[in-house]
């Protein structure tokens, strides 16, 4: 099943797309009269992975008409990997730039998906601290040792739907930061997965996106926020997270520096999009029953995107 979704960039495009489609149809347009206009049709979505971006666009019929990729590499060291922010937001940036110009001009909406579990550090000011700690860094096993001798299998399982808690985790990450990088926990203001970092760089807010955050090991499913008892333990309080956002949620418009100097309109919105795999996971629900046993596991910490909003 991981291997399925892990390799399906384009069903994790189209789980996001199918969200951003009802945005189009019934958020923005509600808002905004330009984008009523039939010319301005396009949607931009960005699939960010380990190693690399792809950028695509997609008419309201979810016809793809534009796709475009940057592939970065890990630093790696030991279980440690890691990538500078900057990175992230070249590669996006040079693939918006590389689809056509009057494509760009089109876009009424912007959606990411991302990988999960990726941990970014930033000041007031959104600059990032440090390099971002990637999801398959495992540095923090000891960490993650100490929490779950207090934070027991069964009621983690039960409050996060993860079923064990590794040190690839960002409330293990969290913990490993405040006790090896002291400096750098101080001097944070905000705590963010790698959607969040893209989306403060599209629109200045500081925002998260709930499926994103059911791998994080503080995301108490049964509540549908921050699980306190969690950050607690890793020494943090919540004011440090990003609003947490549901699916398909409208964050805001690009800012107006950012979308002149991509080249798109200054009425364009972003998106709140589903992680990676749990966005991939939707189109195979549509293609064949054997998916849904497996699928159904995913949808598990699909609290912040109901089917219903996916037309499934």
């Amino acid at each position: 099943w991981n291997a399925v979704v892990g390799s399906s960039g384009w069903s994790a495009q189209r789980g996001v797309l199918s969200g951003c489609q009802t945005f189009c149809r019934n958020g923005l347009s509600d808002r905004d009269s330009a984008v009523r206009n039939a010319y301005m049709e396009l949607i931009l979505t960005l699939d960010v992975g380990t190693t690399s971006v792809k950028a695509c666009l997609f008419d309201r019929q979810l016809r793809q008409t534009a796709l475009t990729s940057r592939e970065y590499a890990l630093q790696t060291r030991g279980v440690c990997a890691e990538v500078e922010a900057q990175v992230y937001l070249d590669a996006a940036a040079q693939c918006i730039l590389s689809l056509p110009a009057e494509a760009r001009a089109r876009v009424c909406a912007v959606a990411l998906t991302t990988q999960g579990e990726t941990l970014l550090c930033v000041d007031r000011q959104g600059k990032a601290l440090r390099p971002a700690i990637v999801w398959l860094d495992s540095r923090a096993e000891a960490q993650a040792a100490r929490l779950a001798a207090v934070l027991d299998r069964q009621r983690f399982y039960e409050r996060t739907g993860l079923p064990e808690l590794s040190g690839a985790l960002p409330l293990a990450k969290l913990l490993w930061l405040r006790e090896q990088e002291p400096e750098s926990w101080a001097r944070t203001d905000k705590f963010l997965l790698l959607e969040d970092y893209l989306m403060l760089w599209l629109t200045g807010r500081a925002v998260t996106e709930k499926s994103l955050l059911t791998s994080t090991g503080y995301f108490d499913l049964q509540s549908d926020d921050y699980w306190d008892e969690a950050l607690t333990l890793a020494g943090l309080d919540r004011t440090r997270l990003p609003q947490a956002l549901a699916c398909g949620s409208i964050v805001g418009p690009v800012l107006p520096e950012v979308a002149e100097a991509l080249g798109l309109p200054a009425s364009a919105c972003v998106v709140t999009g589903a992680m990676d795999q749990t966005a991939a996971a939707l189109p195979l629900l549509q293609i064949t029953a054997w998916a849904l046993p497996s699928a159904r596991c995913a949808f598990v910490t699909v609290r912040g995107a109901p089917l219903t909003r996916f037309d499934v």
